[in-house]
């Protein structure tokens, strides 16, 4: 975002397309399986990482504001449909016995590419927005080349279809109090952590004054955090138990939320990524697995499939809705301020299913 400010646009379009983004990831997930079954998952798979490059190299041609909103709404539906159709691929070609594991190291597939990004970016921070949109394509030319055999149609496992699969929606009563206060937890989350992907590297950069390299130094923790958040919680939640560990992180995201409204120290706000990028994923390992233990394991994918279509519901509209705030302040504060109250609301609910579930 600072590159796209420093190119002439608008800071308010600037966060509409990042929201965009976020939107794209809404409609992919809800579409994912639809498309995997008309394409076939492989084909599916190819031509998403295809328009994935594609988008890069349109979002570098000065088109103006809906050009640019266009080309980050599709890699939001392709990121969508690379997560869980790749996801599914993999997982189905692994033993049963390492798919735990294996779907860890999935998960820290996204801590993996803002690494890259940002380590690619950072460099760049001189040499205009152009460069920085060429650089990830490049990045997701490599992407797509190493990867391009691997990808053949097959049998899609079940389980991951249910991230994408609307029908969950259907049946939202049969689950009881724990599980609906998890998966409006899990929305809050889902909401409350959009500050820090749309609008984080702007805010350290720009409003904060710290200059883009701070910004994508900092986004760079955000990345680390999210490689090795999975892997940590649980391990945690193997001391602890999932259900405090849940509460736990929770609270911890929101504190961690609440560190870049009161410090403009560059070792505090890389602190503050970090750990929001280590409950990112962590938090969807651990709200995946908790509604594992409280539902059987036919009724997993449901509640799982409802998870992840509420939190990329309120994702998208947290995004639009905060662009839509920081339009009308022109301060990012407040915006950090409801993310923090909206993990604060999290902490809150899963509390209350925590106690829910132990008074069944």
């Amino acid at each position: 975002m600072p590159f796209l400010v420093q190119d002439g646009i608008d800071p308010v379009a600037a966060n509409y397309a990042g929201a965009a983004n976020l939107a794209g990831y809404f409609l992919g997930a809800a579409f994912a399986h639809r498309i995997g079954l008309s394409l076939g998952p492989g084909r599916a798979v190819r031509i998403a990482l295809v328009l994935t490059l594609l988008s890069f190299l349109a979002c570098a041609a000065p088109l103006g504001f809906i050009w640019l909103a266009f080309w980050r709404l599709i890699p939001g539906v392709t990121g969508a449909v690379l997560m869980i159709l790749g996801a599914s691929l993999i997982l189905n070609r692994v033993a049963a016995s390492v798919r735990g594991r294996t779907a860890g190291i999935i998960m820290t597939g996204a801590g993996l590419g803002v690494v890259l990004a940002s380590a690619v970016i950072a460099p760049l921070a001189d040499h205009g927005v152009r460069f920085v949109w060429f650089a990830l394509a490049g990045l997701s030319l490599i992407a797509t080349a190493a990867s391009w055999r691997a990808w053949h149609d097959g049998p899609v496992a079940d389980g991951m279809l249910a991230l994408a699969d609307p029908a969950p929606l259907a049946a939202p009563h049969r689950f009881g109090p724990a599980i609906l206060l998890i998966l409006i937890a899990y929305g809050c989350d889902g909401a409350g952590f959009v500050p820090h992907t749309i609008f984080w590297v702007d805010y350290v950069a720009r409003a904060l004054g710290l200059g883009p390299v701070w910004g994508s130094l900092s986004w760079l923790g955000f990345g680390l955090g999210a490689m090795l958040g999975p892997v940590a919680v649980g391990a945690l939640a193997d001391r602890l138990g999932l259900a405090p560990t849940l509460v736990l992180a929770f609270l911890i995201k929101g504190l961690a939320i609440t560190l870049a409204i009161v410090t403009d120290s560059p070792l505090a706000l890389t602190l503050s990524a970090f750990l929001v990028g280590a409950l990112s994923p962590g938090l969807a390992t651990l709200i995946s697995a908790r509604l594992h233990e409280l539902v059987d394991r036919q009724a997993h994918g449901k509640a799982w499939g409802l998870a992840t279509l509420s939190f990329s519901a309120a994702q998208a509209a947290g995004g639009l809705g905060m662009s839509s705030a920081f339009a009308a302040v022109q301060s990012y504060t407040p915006i950090y301020g409801a993310g923090a109250l909206l993990e604060a609301a999290g902490f809150a609910l899963a509390s209350f299913a925590w106690l829910s579930a132990r008074g069944r």
